[in-house]
């Protein structure tokens, strides 16, 4: 095999992996961006019902007794829960966020050496041919 052929062949190797790796980095783009989108929506849903947490209000004329301090301290506790929750999840979707910006640069770092590498392939083959 002559050295251009080699070249070539290598070339060629490379292009086909970069574009499979290419391919599949988008593919995780697409699961990261799915799984934000339905983590989202739970906690807009989640969001939503959090106001139940107060409902009915405890006032002299509804509930009054003695588990009634028990039973506020149990309503802060869920609200507490469901604002650590919210923090987590804020959390969850930033990680998120900062993999599909870091997968997006992986793919236009790869697509630009793709680019190289087609060029170069360009231009040996114009030199095997002329």
């Amino acid at each position: 095999m002559s050295n251009h052929a080699a070249k070539i062949a290598s070339l060629e190797k490379d292009i086909s992996s970069l574009s499979h790796n290419i391919k599949d980095t988008q593919s995780k783009i697409a699961e990261l961006k799915k799984a934000k989108t339905a983590i989202t929506g739970e906690l807009h849903t989640l969001s939503n019902n959090a106001n139940l947490i107060n409902q009915p209000d405890i006032t002299s004329h509804i509930w009054n007794g003695r588990h009634t301090n028990q039973f506020i301290n149990i309503r802060s506790n869920i609200a507490h829960g469901y604002q650590n929750i919210q923090r987590e999840t804020d959390g969850l979707i930033s990680h998120i966020e900062q993999e599909i910006e870091n997968l997006e640069m992986q793919i236009s770092n790869m697509e630009m050496f793709l680019s190289i590498q087609k060029q170069q392939l360009t231009d040996i083959k114009k030199q095997v041919n002329h």
